[in-house]
Protein backbone atom coordinates (compact mmCIF):
# COMPACT_ATOMS: atom_id res chain seq x y z
CA UNK A 1 0.00 0.00 0.00
CA UNK A 2 1.33 3.10 -0.94
CA UNK A 3 1.37 6.03 1.77
CA UNK A 4 0.20 9.33 0.15
CA UNK A 5 2.16 12.21 1.33
CA UNK A 6 0.30 15.22 2.18
CA UNK A 7 0.77 19.08 2.65
CA UNK A 8 -2.44 19.32 4.74
CA UNK A 9 -1.44 18.93 8.28
CA UNK A 10 -4.95 18.07 9.50
CA UNK A 11 -5.36 15.50 6.67
CA UNK A 12 -2.07 13.33 7.82
CA UNK A 13 -3.22 13.21 11.44
CA UNK A 14 -6.45 11.93 10.06
CA UNK A 15 -4.43 9.23 7.79
CA UNK A 16 -3.18 8.52 11.36
CA UNK A 17 -5.55 7.77 13.28
CA UNK A 18 -7.32 5.78 9.99
CA UNK A 19 -3.58 3.47 10.76
CA UNK A 20 -4.45 3.62 14.60
CA UNK A 21 -8.23 2.92 14.02
CA UNK A 22 -7.95 -0.33 11.24
CA UNK A 23 -8.88 -3.17 13.73
CA UNK A 24 -11.59 -1.38 14.79
CA UNK A 25 -12.31 -0.92 11.00
CA UNK A 26 -12.35 -4.63 10.31
CA UNK A 27 -14.23 -5.45 13.11
CA UNK A 28 -17.25 -2.99 12.06
CA UNK A 29 -17.21 -4.19 8.81
CA UNK A 30 -16.89 -7.81 10.16
CA UNK A 31 -14.07 -9.11 7.56
CA UNK A 32 -12.87 -11.04 10.05
CA UNK A 33 -16.21 -13.03 11.47
CA UNK A 34 -14.27 -15.14 14.01
CA UNK A 35 -12.60 -11.94 15.57
CA UNK A 36 -16.03 -10.53 15.90
CA UNK A 37 -17.67 -13.09 17.45
CA UNK A 38 -14.62 -13.38 20.21
CA UNK A 39 -15.48 -9.70 20.45
CA UNK A 40 -19.01 -9.97 21.08
CA UNK A 41 -18.30 -12.44 23.37
CA UNK A 42 -16.23 -9.94 25.06
CA UNK A 43 -18.72 -7.30 25.33
CA UNK A 44 -21.16 -9.52 26.69
CA UNK A 45 -18.79 -10.38 29.19
CA UNK A 46 -17.46 -6.50 30.29
CA UNK A 47 -21.52 -5.07 29.96
CA UNK A 48 -22.65 -1.73 28.38
CA UNK A 49 -20.03 0.58 29.74
CA UNK A 50 -17.29 -0.75 27.48
CA UNK A 51 -20.18 -0.99 24.10
CA UNK A 52 -20.70 2.37 24.75
CA UNK A 53 -17.43 3.23 24.55
CA UNK A 54 -16.72 1.26 21.19
CA UNK A 55 -19.23 2.48 19.25
CA UNK A 56 -18.38 6.15 20.61
CA UNK A 57 -14.95 5.40 18.84
CA UNK A 58 -16.68 3.93 15.87
CA UNK A 59 -18.82 7.37 15.55
CA UNK A 60 -15.64 9.16 15.92
CA UNK A 61 -13.41 7.27 13.36
CA UNK A 62 -16.69 7.79 10.36
CA UNK A 63 -16.89 10.98 11.76
CA UNK A 64 -12.99 11.60 10.47
CA UNK A 65 -14.00 10.97 7.09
Amino acid sequence: MVVPTFENRSVKFRFQLFQKYQIILVLMFGLRKSVFIEFNFFVKNYGNSFKLWFYSEILKTITIF
